[in-house]
């Protein structure tokens, strides 16, 4: 069994799940008792199919696991035999310990039950009376709080309720038929007064999860969820979804029958607008201006954010690639008094990697383009002390993030329209390609740039810069798929198509590896790869020329490969069974002055492996970098060869022209 534990944890079709589900058991409670540490379990799948499922592990604080704890479930759910790991006396040690627990939660997903019985019978079998506590039907973020220092407090729904009863800004939310109903049902009615209005709440019909509804299907089809009255009727009323098991949210509204879309971008600019016109008040005058409508917030809630004054506060804002960049410069040009750092930070795609960022700042604010994020406060100030309650202690939260942004709008006199002016979104484009081998895709650390293929990337700066206004590029592999995503972003759109266009013709042309078969054996056709370079590839070419394996370096030959760009093109045949190279071929693009600027491609370093002559492989690799020559706007391609080999090149599609000179040295 092949398993990744990625950032939302196991996540499959439930039937899957519930094949793993007592390995996984068992394994958490051995990591209970060689932590001795509580751990959570989180059955959903959050914006998935309803068939779909998962299972998600908490730590102790009710934050994401470490790669540690990652790697030792992944072990053992690929284990062979669990029911060796009993640890009867180790057990009878644990169970003194009377606050360790694992603590199981699920949604409203009719797999879920099934599989929480899986995973206690899994843990049973180390323990029979193992100490587990089972929370049914509950979000993501509800089992988090759990674990909080303000779940140990108050309950979570309590919480929620009274964080709701500050808001009386108008919303029609669409809570995706998911466990997120169950909840917003509840705050519903012990709030008669409350400006919501609740769609989509059929959370006990698990077919309807998601279906035709929830923040993703908004953001995806770009239309409203279903069922919806005609947008003229609720045209400049601002609306919201929540996905599946409510850890994120979307905004939007329509006017003019157009649909306009408030996704995390424009959440996190709305909390540091807050941010900005809160700090930059005096505080008596910050006092006075909302008193009215935050007197109660702290008794009400708990003790939130402690006042105190502080002698300088660092705000972080953290983001991805795919971040609009008008959002980046928007952030950028607020106001903050002097005693306030805000720094703006890009990190790798994921919220763990956000959330790791965000916790190196007083308050950091970090939220995907998909409504995910959260708002962390790590120091007391006393013009924040209320806000902070509006936002989870541990993991973004969909229905706090929406009372929070409410509240936000409500306290700065915002109308949904003034929201959606605060930046001018450029024109973006996402896809996937596919290609024969994601790994060979190497980011740096922010996923902005490819480190490999060096000659990708090179084709990517020189096609953006060569753009009449400013476009923005970036190719990542996928975490999940045997492909690459393409973020395309510029303030025109005829060029933000363009370089799509291109760059996805360029790496389908470059990446996509030519398979085929002679003689019952398979080979491929692709370029050059680093890992490639080896002693195996070294030797072939030595069977064309002089060649010395020893004297060949690692380093020198990775910097030789790197420096190549797009006029320096090396392809290889490779066997399919055996992964061997078998044959090679080198093309260069040489740039001239002579037919206004035109191209000639020079044919290289043509070698077939000896135990591979007659399959006609040689033919396949000169048609083919002939062919690359074309594509690459080259006028004519020319090489030179032997007199015995000129009848094997005119059969290529080659004739004979002049003579081939040459001085060596």
């Amino acid at each position: 069994m092949s398993l990744t534990y990625g950032t939302s944890g196991f996540r499959t079709h439930h039937s899957k799940i519930e094949a793993m589900s007592e390995k996984i058991g068992t394994a958490m409670a051995m990591a209970v008792i060689i932590d001795r540490k509580s751990f959570g379990i989180m059955i959903t799948a959050s914006h998935n199919h309803h068939e779909d499922n998962g299972i998600k592990v908490l730590d102790e604080h009710g934050h994401m696991i470490g790669r540690e704890l990652e790697d030792f479930i992944v072990k053992q759910v690929c284990g062979s035999d669990m029911h060796a790991y009993k640890c009867s006396d180790i057990m009878k040690n644990i169970l003194y310990e009377s606050n360790i627990v694992l603590q199981i939660g699920y949604d409203s997903r009719k797999s879920s039950p099934y599989i929480c019985e899986l995973i206690v019978k899994g843990v049973r079998m180390v323990h029979p009376q193992f100490p587990i506590v089972i929370t049914p039907y509950i979000t993501t973020p509800h089992l988090h709080f759990i674990f909080s220092d303000q779940g140990r407090k108050i309950s979570y729904v309590e919480y929620l309720q009274n964080v709701a009863s500050l808001v009386n800004f108008p919303c029609i939310l669409d809570c995706a038929n998911g466990i997120g109903s169950k909840v917003m049902i509840e705050i519903k009615e012990s709030i008669p007064q409350s400006p919501l209005t609740l769609i989509n709440t059929n959370w006990e019909q698990h077919a309807l999860l998601n279906h035709n509804c929830s923040s993703d299907f908004v953001c995806t089809y770009k239309e409203l969820p279903h069922p919806h009255e005609p947008a003229a009727y609720t045209n400049q009323i601002l609306r919201a979804s929540l996905d599946g098991d409510a850890d994120r949210v979307v905004f939007y509204y329509t006017e003019m029958n157009a649909l306009h879309i408030l996704n995390g971008d424009y959440i996190a600019a709305l909390i540091l607008t807050y941010l900005s016109k809160t700090l930059s008040k005096p505080e008596d005058d910050y006092k006075e201006s909302i008193a009215s409508q935050e007197a109660n917030c702290s008794q009400q809630i708990g003790e939130g954010v402690q006042s105190e004054d502080p002698p300088c506060l660092t705000i972080g804002f953290v983001y991805t690639g795919y971040t609009n960049s008008a959002c980046v410069e928007y952030v950028k040009s607020l106001p903050f008094p002097p005693y306030v750092c805000v720094s703006c930070v890009c990190t790798a795609t994921g919220v763990k990697h956000l959330h790791a960022e965000a916790e190196k700042y007083d308050v950091g604010v970090y939220f995907e383009q998909n409504g995910h994020g959260n708002v962390l406060f790590h120091k007391n100030h006393p013009q924040l002390t209320n806000i902070g309650c509006f936002f989870h202690p541990n993991i973004g939260d969909g229905v706090l993030d929406l009372f929070a942004t409410l509240y936000i709008l409500q306290v700065l006199n915002m109308t949904v329209q003034d929201w959606k002016k605060l930046y001018n979104e450029k024109h973006t484009k996402m896809s996937k390609i596919e290609v024969q081998d994601k790994n060979i895709f190497i980011c740096n650390a922010n996923e902005l740039e490819l480190i490999e293929p060096a000659y990708v990337q090179d084709y990517i700066e020189r096609l953006c810069s060569s753009q009449q206004r400013p476009c923005r590029a970036f190719v990542r592999a996928s975490g999940t798929e045997n492909v690459v995503r393409l973020f395309v972003e510029s303030e025109n759109s005829g060029i933000m198509e363009l370089v799509h266009w291109k760059i996805t013709s360029y790496i389908n042309q470059k990446m996509a590896d030519a398979i085929f078969h002679i003689k019952n054996t398979s080979f491929s056709l692709r370029a050059l790869r680093l890992q490639d370079l080896g002693d195996s590839y070294f030797t072939l070419l030595g069977q064309l020329s002089v060649m010395d394996i020893e004297k060949m370096d690692a380093d020198q030959s990775a910097k030789l490969f790197r420096r190549f760009g797009d006029h320096h093109q090396i392809h290889v045949l490779e066997e399919k069974e055996s992964g061997l190279i078998v044959g090679t071929g080198t093309l260069f693009i040489e740039d001239k002055f002579l037919r206004n600027y035109g191209k000639v491609g020079h044919i290289e370093d043509i070698v077939v492996h000896s135990d591979y002559r007659g399959y006609g492989l040689g033919k396949i690799m000169i048609e083919h970098l002939t062919k690359q020559a074309k594509m690459a706007g080259c006028y004519k391609c020319i090489l030179d060869c032997s007199d015995d080999n000129v009848g094997f090149y005119e059969k290529c599609g080659y004739v004979k022209k002049g003579a081939q000179m040459g001085a060596y040295f």
